[in-house]
């Protein structure tokens, strides 16, 4: 998806923590339409399954990622109908629940902050008392080594229950020209990262 739809310029993510967080240390999913065809049968699914994915029609990328997401499908035994709408109707799908499936993205801030993705009025009207009490703890921890425990539970959880699944991130990308000096080292959240030590030379080669 990431390739086809974003030309590697997005890189891929299991979890709606920025990628590279220490928060963060899973493992990243892996496509394996074999085993999916497995777990469907093991947990009684049959052939025939069908699901209607809600897209934003003027998000182009978005659009061909569900079409990549109903090729995918397809080859375990979904299928997937894609429906593109305007943006008023898919925004209100997405805060009335009338969706089987939608594909959708978030705005991080910049200090990790699940909140929105499993808070009590998250995005998925999704529920789960160990993780808002989780939440509500992590608010007060400054411990590293006790942040790490915490979100990993949530880490833990979210695999187990997968009440969403995370794709990808945007990924900031920094050209800069062969005659352009300073301290060019960004971070994932600001490619611009020590621009007032950028400075132009002339002829550079």
């Amino acid at each position: 998806m990431v390739y086809n739809a974003y030309r590697n310029k997005y890189v891929v993510s299991s979890f709606p923590l920025a990628y590279g967080s220490y928060l963060y240390n899973g493992e990243m999913h892996s496509h394996n339409a074999s085993l999916a065809r497995e777990i469907l049968a093991e947990n009684g699914w049959s052939e025939g399954l069908t699901f209607e994915l809600k897209v934003n029609e003027n998000h182009i990328s978005r659009v061909a990622v569900a079409e990549l997401i109903k090729e995918q499908l397809e080859k375990v035994g979904i299928t997937i109908n894609v429906q593109k709408v305007d943006n008023n109707t898919f925004e209100e799908y997405l805060e009335n629940g009338n969706y089987e499936l939608i594909l959708t993205g978030r705005m991080l801030s910049l200090y990790p902050n699940l909140n929105s993705f499993f808070g009590r009025e998250n995005l998925f009207n999704y529920y789960n008392e160990e993780i808002i009490r989780l939440l509500a703890e992590i608010n007060n921890v400054r411990d590293e080594n006790l942040l790490r425990e915490k979100y990993g539970r949530i880490v833990e959880i979210y695999n187990e229950e997968m009440p969403f699944i995370s794709l990808y991130f945007n990924a900031n990308i920094l050209i800069a020209n062969n005659n352009v000096r300073g301290n060019l080292s960004h971070n994932w959240h600001n490619a611009f990262y020590n621009i007032t030590t950028w400075h132009r030379i002339k002829n550079a080669i």
